[in-house]
């Protein structure tokens, strides 16, 4: 229960900080209202009033993976993939049934990097801003039921 608080926390906190962002700017502030006020805000109550739809049934926590960035000079030496591993391990070590992220599709996208790295595609839809995103999982080793698999190494392989 703790850890849903924490994320409650954190919208809220996230959320507070993007209203203060936006006093500084007027015509953004009129951008904003007038396109994205209304669903934002409906997703915004969404989130703090539901838990994700996504999440195991047995209520275990799920990692959620928000970014991985990777300088040019080092993309395809396999730091994007330790670091996802890295994050894989925490997650399972602190009790996580899964992980989750969201990636674009296509160019731009890191969607097959996840896929070889055994990651599940569990959705996908367009944005707002009509971009083409997948959701992906990945199941936890640790989690009764769930198959035992390596998280990934620093060659490459998942």
């Amino acid at each position: 229960m703790s850890a849903l608080w924490a994320e409650r926390r954190s919208v809220a906190a996230l959320t507070f900080l993007a209203a203060v962002s936006l006093l500084g700017r007027p015509g953004l502030i009129r951008r904003f209202v007038r396109t994205r006020a209304r669903p934002w805000t409906r997703r915004l109550v969404r989130t703090i009033s539901t838990r994700s739809t996504m999440q195991p049934h047995n209520d275990a926590p799920v990692a959620v993976l928000s970014a991985v960035a990777v300088e040019p000079v080092f993309q395809g030496s396999g730091v994007g993939v330790r670091l996802v591993a890295l994050f894989l391990e925490r997650a399972d070590a602190r009790g996580a049934a899964a992980a989750e992220l969201v990636t674009l599709t296509g160019p731009g996208g890191a969607d097959r990097f996840y896929e070889r790295l055994g990651w599940s595609a569990v959705g996908v839809h367009t944005t707002r801003d009509g971009h083409t995103v997948r959701s992906y999982r990945y199941l936890l080793a640790s989690q009764p039921g769930s198959p035992a698999r390596s998280i990934g190494r620093a060659d490459g392989s998942p």
